[in-house]
């Protein structure tokens, strides 16, 4: 028997006016794999992961994901080019992607000193 994959591809495509951003393209991924996008500048890598976490719609395709899987779970994903608010402090920074995985109120600031103190940059 074939385990459902945590994610199914299909017929995925997204156009820029007449310019194809991502060809085409049909994948399944099984549970508890990894994989790497290569391939050269404008090769549609930014884009298919932008489709896939949900940032842009694509033209066309579907993508179905395995029923057990929690939302948050699925995809965690950051641009080649992080932009950062230039007077952030490394704390909101940090507070700001714990919020992303749903920390609040006591959590989050617990989780910010975990993340602080595991790389000795927590000063009480």
């Amino acid at each position: 028997m074939t385990e459902t994959p945590l994610i199914k591809l299909e017929g995925i495509a997204k156009r820029y006016g007449n310019q194809w951003g991502l060809h085409p393209l049909t994948i399944s991924l099984p549970t508890g794999s990894s994989i790497g996008l290569v391939g050269p500048n404008g090769a549609g890598k930014t884009t298919l992961m932008s489709i896939v976490a949900g940032l842009i719609a694509s033209h066309d395709g579907s993508i179905q994901w395995r029923e057990d899987t929690p939302v948050p779970q699925r995809v965690r994903y950051s641009p080649q080019d992080p932009q950062f608010p230039r007077k952030a402090s490394v704390c909101q920074l940090i507070g700001f992607y714990a919020r992303l995985e749903g920390f609040s109120g006591k959590s989050l600031a617990q989780e910010v000193q975990r993340v602080l103190q595991s790389v000795s940059l927590w000063e009480e």
